[in-house]
């Protein structure tokens, strides 16, 4: 007996120290796992052979963001205009949404892509302090333009997005959200990772504000997510006091294979939402 409450207790040491190392290689490294600018190559600048792009550097307290504002392809008529913001996914830039974001504009909604402090051509480095500065300066940039209704500004985040889109809608008003694999918040994503919670530096509480937030928000989701569980998802439908979700039978990186019949699906909700007619 004795012989095996020593061998148990060495197994056991050796968990806690491997678990140790674990937790504290994750502690050091979150910020290169939760934004990992270095992997992602800046293709080269488009931008001035779009059509109507208007390129706005956001002057931030971490250097200066790139954004770009695309106007809906009609906008001759019936002035000002939805607009949509929104926040990529942490493995990509403000140039991979470019072919993308043609479905919203031919609903009539204007789009306003903003980038990451440290991404592509922009300066600082990336938190959920700097990304949340750098979306309300965003916005207020938005708003201010006179083609663009206020009252009529959509936010989107796809991902790590999530986080910074709800941080915006807890300090400026919209009328409705559409989160794309959200989280509840990155410290029960580090949980669900065998990481403890508290460690997370950028804690991103979508959960809590999603509670408190009564514009209706689209939840969209796959049920094969192996990177942010489905299960945050159905979390945060149920904290929403007028939320919907899209499930789809995909996994994380391959949600949407086909984005103009996604617009299509989210035409009705943004009809319900009263942001288009």
């Amino acid at each position: 007996m004795e012989n095996f409450l020593k061998i148990a207790l060495r197994y056991l040491s050796f968990g806690i120290f491997f678990y140790v190392l674990y937790s504290g290689y994750y502690f050091f490294m979150q910020r290169r796992i939760i934004y990992p600018r270095h992997i992602i190559r800046t293709p080269p600048d488009i931008s001035d052979s779009v059509p109507g792009l208007e390129r706005i550097w956001l002057d931030t307290s971490s250097g200066r963001v790139e954004s770009w504002y695309i106007p809906a392809s009609d906008s001759s008529e019936l002035l000002p205009l939805p607009a949509m913001i929104i926040a990529h996914g942490n493995a990509e830039l403000i140039d991979h949404w470019l072919p993308i974001v043609d479905g919203i504009r031919e609903m009539g909604l204007s789009v306003l892509l903003v980038e990451y402090p440290g991404y592509g051509r922009s300066e600082g480095k990336p938190s959920e302090a700097s990304l949340t500065e750098t979306f309300i300066t965003a916005y207020d940039s938005l708003v201010s333009k006179p083609d663009v209704d206020s009252s009529r500004i959509v936010l989107l985040g796809r991902s790590v997005g999530s986080g910074a889109i709800c941080a915006l809608a807890e300090v400026r008003p919209s009328a409705a959200m559409i989160l794309m694999s959200p989280y509840t918040s990155i410290s029960a994503l580090a949980s669900d990772y065998y990481i403890p919670g508290f460690l997370a530096l950028d804690r991103f509480d979508n959960l809590d504000i999603i509670k408190s937030y009564d514009n209706p928000v689209l939840f969209v989701h796959g049920s094969r997510d192996r990177i942010i569980a489905y299960k945050h998802s159905r979390k945060l439908l149920a904290a929403s006091e007028n939320g919907e979700l899209i499930t789809y039978d995909r996994g994380h990186n391959d949600l949407i294979d086909d984005w103009s019949r996604f617009w299509n699906e989210v035409r009705p909700f943004l009809i319900r939402s009263g942001v288009l007619n």
